[in-house]
C-alpha cells in the first residue's frame, strides 16, 4: 500500500512488474492476495544489484531481512526511510492465510526483531531523515499521514497518496485495538 501511495503522490520508484514464481505458487494454492493491487518492491537480487546507487532519489521497497545484507553499501545523497510496522497479529494471520502454514514461529521471531532493525537503520550514517509509521494509523487517517511526510521535506501530492489506501485491504480488523 504504502510504496502504490507514494507513486501515485508523485514519489519516482523502481520496483519488479508482477509477482515472483513463488508467490504466484502460492496465490493459485491459497486464493489469498494481500496486495491485489501490486507489491511494487524488488526482487533480492535486482535490489541488491541496483542498491544505492541506482537507487538515487526513488522509492524502493526493502523488507526487514533485506537491511542486513545492505549495511556495507552506503548512498552518497542520503536516504528517506519511512519504516512501516503492523499490528503481529494481522502480521501472523496474512502470512498463514498466504502460505496455508500453521507453523508462524519464524514470521513471529522477524517481526519481534523489528526493533535492532529500526535501530540498525537509524545508525546508518547515510540515513538522512527516519520516519517510522503504523500500518494501521495510516488505513484509518490517510490524509494525516502522508501530509506529515510532506511537511517534513518529502515531496508529495498528499491527496492523491491517500486516494490509494483502500480500508478493504486492510485485513484482520478484528485484531486491532484501535
Amino acid at each position: 500500500m504504502m510504496m502504490h501511495a507514494l507513486i501515485k503522490g508523485g514519489i519516482p520508484a523502481i520496483y519488479d512488474i508482477g509477482k515472483s514464481d513463488t508467490r504466484l505458487l502460492y496465490l493459485k494454492k491459497s486464493g489469498y492476495d494481500s496486495n491485489p493491487d501490486g507489491l511494487f518492491e524488488l526482487y533480492k537480487s535486482n535490489l541488491m544489484e541496483r542498491f544505492p546507487d541506482d537507487l538515487d532519489g526513488e522509492a524502493v521497497k526493502i523488507q526487514d531481512q533485506q537491511w542486513e545484507a545492505l549495511k556495507d553499501k552506503q548512498a552518497q545523497n542520503g536516504l528517506f526511510v519511512i519504516y512501516m510496522t503492523r499490528d503481529k497479529e494481522s502480521v501472523l494471520q496474512s502470512y498463514a492465510a498466504f502460505t496455508g502454514s500453521t507453523d508462524l514461529t519464524e514470521v513471529s521471531e522477524r517481526y519481534d526483531n523489528q526493533l535492532s532493525i529500526i535501530d540498525s537503520i537509524q545508525a546508518r550514517s547515510d540515513v538522512t531523515y527516519l520516519f517510522k509509521l503504523n500500518y494501521e494509523a495510516v488505513v484509518r487517517a490517510p490524509r494525516y499521514y502522508f501530509k506529515l511526510l510532506k511537511n517534513n521535506g518529502l515531496p508529495i501530492n498528499h491527496l492523491k497518496a491517500a486516494s490509494v489506501v483502500k480500508s478493504e485491504y486492510h485485513h484482520f480488523r478484528e485484531c486491532y485495538a484501535i
